[in-house]
This record gives C-alpha cells, structure tokens and sequence, in this order.
C-alpha cells in the first residue's frame, strides 16, 4: 500500500513539474512578444530572463524526482534461462565473421607446379 502511494506522489510530482514547464514555455512566449513589441529585443545579447531559467531548472529537478518515485523496484541484472549455463564465447559466437579460407590450397597448387618442374 504504501508503494502505491509513493507512485501516486511521484506521478503528481511529475505532473507538477509539467505544469511549471508549461508555464516556463508561457512566460518566456510573453517575454519575447512584449520585447518585439517595446523593440528592446536586441540579437544576440538578450538570454531568457531569469525566472524562466529558474522555473526550468525547477521543472527538471521535479520531473526527475517525480519519475524516480514512480518507478518499481528495479531487478537484478543477470543471466537467466539457457544462456546460463551456456559459455560466453557460445553466446557471441559470429559464424558470418569466421574466415574458413587459408593459404593450403594456394600452397598446394604451388607446391604441385614446383614439384613438377623438377622431375
């Protein structure tokens, strides 16, 4: 019961740093209308103010929290089933990398000729 809760608290945490990003996105829409508007906008020089800043950074930290609590226990990372008691080198066998061409029957055909030219 109690996990349930902490996934409830974490989804409103969530939700709440969805509504100060929305806000964020709001005030910095109006910031920039009324600077176009005044013709105080100038290119280059002028970054969003600063209580937009803040409130994304809040947004973020809220978000990330939110989703951290609303997360279920995490499992442990292992091998299970078959591959368990197979070999690494069985698991990531490529048989498309393995190169079965050698040198023997290139060496074998020139051997031959060699032989041949002697006798």
């Amino acid at each position: 019961m109690v996990v349930s809760a902490v996934r409830s608290v974490g989804r409103g945490v969530t939700g709440l740093g969805m509504i100060v990003l929305m806000h964020a996105a709001y005030s910095a829409a109006q910031y920039i209308k009324l600077a176009r508007a005044s013709s105080s906008l100038t290119e280059g020089l002028m970054g969003p103010p600063q209580d937009v800043v803040i409130e994304v950074g809040l947004s973020f930290g809220l978000c990330l929290i939110g989703t951290l609590l609303s997360l279920r226990k995490l499992r442990p990372v292992k091998r299970i089933g078959a591959r368990q008691q197979k070999d690494i080198d069985t698991i990531f066998n490529r048989p498309e990398f393995v190169s079965l061409n050698t040198r023997n029957a290139a060496l074998a055909r020139r051997r031959a000729r060699l032989l041949g030219k002697k006798s």
